[in-house]
């Protein structure tokens, strides 16, 4: 199957049914590297990362919260 933005988003309102999805995470979902002057936003290879970032993106998430 693939997934596409609207299918993801059809997909998580049909098995949440209208409520909201929380996600909180001992850790940032990117890399934030210093290099000189500049910093760089780079996104990890990780399972949580990879596998959630979509449907939160399609889902409205305004931002990661990380504690």
């Amino acid at each position: 199957m693939n997934w596409t933005d609207t299918l993801l988003q059809q997909t998580a309102q049909e098995k949440l049914h209208g409520m909201r999805l929380v996600v909180i995470s001992n850790r940032e979902p990117y890399l934030h590297i210093y290099r000189e002057r500049e910093i760089m936003c780079e996104r990890p290879a990780s399972g949580m990362v990879s596998g959630l970032d979509p449907i939160l993106r399609v889902g409205g998430a305004r931002q990661w919260h990380r504690r």
